[in-house]
């Protein structure tokens, strides 16, 4: 490349011929040189970096589930608290809800504004869940509920031959008037 006139080196004409900057214009002329400009690095540089990158990892994943296992127990007491709260109101009688659904035989804990409280358990019978239902039909979960898993069991039998599974309490109470075993 000539330099004679002084317009520019060799860096300066990729530039203006690709129209890129410098850092581009380098990793041009190395490409053509057959220069590896990815590989700076030693072999035993690469495997430190890969080592501290997986300890940081590690860390942040750590972090992580321990910040999940705190908002798991928030969310455990949050729901404990309202629903013992909501429990000592509450007292077994029949629900207007239920008896406009023509199922109003059952008795289930009613909360001082007529809403049914209803208790989901889940496998081992604990309670992580729980649904108001106020006489309109309108049903809210309860502040940090466990929905997933949880179920309330209309008749419980040690051993079952047949299970019905039902999407509301009024299906499942006509279900269960219908199949009583």
């Amino acid at each position: 490349i000539c330099n004679q006139c002084g317009a520019g080196d060799g860096l300066d004409l990729i530039k203006r011929v690709n129209n890129c900057d410098t850092t581009e214009a380098a990793l041009l002329a190395a490409d053509v040189l057959g220069i590896d400009y990815r590989t700076t690095e030693t072999p035993e540089a690469t495997s430190q970096k890969r080592e501290q990158l997986e300890t940081e990892r590690q860390r942040r994943e750590q972090e992580r589930l321990k910040r999940a296992e705190k908002d798991e127990q928030q969310r455990r007491d949050t729901f404990s608290r309202q629903f013992d709260d909501m429990r000592r109101k509450a007292v077994n009688g029949k629900s207007d809800y239920l008896v406009a659904k023509g199922v109003g035989d059952f008795t289930f804990p009613v909360l001082p504004d007529g809403s049914l409280l209803l208790a989901l358990v889940d496998k081992s019978g604990a309670v992580t869940a729980a649904q108001t239902i106020t006489s309109h039909g309108e049903k809210r979960l309860l502040t940090g509920s466990a929905k997933r898993g949880a179920y309330h069991a209309i008749n419980a039998p040690e051993t079952t031959q047949s299970i019905l599974i039902a999407e509301g309490l009024a299906t499942a109470l006509s279900a269960h008037l219908i199949r009583p075993e």
